[in-house]
């Protein structure tokens, strides 16, 4: 019940706000410039951001087929690629393919996480 009233909504707001805040007129640009192995930092978090997405949502809605599944699936990537695609039309942000791809590799590791924590969960 918390994952569904509160957990999920308030991931998805922090998600929103991440896309549509002016970070670089907050000063914060410098996750653009700071390096981590050979990864952009900002990248990171993208990836971190996405990555408990689909647990979240397993859990306000647990898929009892396989179609269920999918669905999920769909609605995560698809968040994933829309939270840069609305930066586009922004213009105070600007769309990034690295961070889509990001978002996305975030939305894959957490699917995958899912699937060796679920045998535990339940």
């Amino acid at each position: 019940m918390f994952f569904k009233k509160i957990a999920l909504p308030a991931y998805i707001l922090v998600i929103i706000t991440l896309a549509v805040f002016p970070f670089s007129q907050a000063g914060l640009k410098s996750v653009n410039t700071i390096y981590v192995v050979s990864f952009r930092l900002d990248h990171i978090i993208h990836l971190l951001v996405f990555a408990p997405f689909y647990s979240l949502v397993a859990l306000s809605f647990p898929p009892k087929i396989f179609l269920q599944n999918i669905v999920i699936a769909v609605v995560v990537i698809f968040t994933s690629l829309a939270a840069e695609y609305v930066q586009f039309y922004l213009p105070y942000r600007t769309f990034n393919p690295a961070d889509l791809l990001a978002n996305l590799g975030g939305a894959i590791l957490g699917w995958l996480f899912w699937y060796l924590v679920k045998p535990f969960i339940h």
